[in-house]
């Protein structure tokens, strides 16, 4: 299960808007007119508004596998294209304990939070974005985590 094709219209959105107002906001520079310096301003706020909202707000390439039988492993990277880290978080299923998907800013955002059970007590992984994955399908990966979880 994972959100390939959404993730590549998410990213290639992404690129096109940056290289829009990038394009924008340097022509800007070499053409004289009136109050240029008021398009400099809102197009170098809404540059920083949208490097912010793709950089924190969980657009994720999300990747959901049951490897061997009894792990569940969640592959991930942000989609935001510098500093992009590839990550895996692999669970055992008896030591799975639960998951919870948190949205945030008006359900805008939403992260997938893992939870296992350790020596220490329960330890929570670091979210995975949802964002990126449309609302309807969001049920579907609660379906799947679900079935894995009282898979005995």
């Amino acid at each position: 299960m994972n959100n390939k094709t959404t993730a590549q219209r998410v990213s290639f959105i992404l690129g096109l808007s940056l290289l829009i107002i990038l394009g924008c906001l340097a022509g800007s520079f070499f053409v004289d007119i009136e109050k240029v310096e008021y398009f400099q301003i809102i197009s170098g706020i809404l540059l920083l508004f949208i490097i912010v909202i793709y950089l924190f707000g969980g657009y994720y390439y999300i990747e959901i596998v049951v490897e061997r039988g009894h792990f569940l492993s969640f592959r991930h990277y942000r989609l935001f294209p510098f500093g992009r880290k590839f990550k895996v978080f692999q669970i055992e299923q008896k030591k799975f304990e639960k998951f919870e998907v948190s949205s945030y800013f008006f359900g805008i955002f939403s992260f997938l939070f893992l939870y296992e059970k350790s020596k220490k007590g329960i330890a929570r992984y670091p979210g995975i974005g949802l964002s990126a994955i449309p609302k309807a399908q969001h049920k579907y990966i609660i379906a799947y985590i679900d079935k894995f979880l009282n898979t005995n």
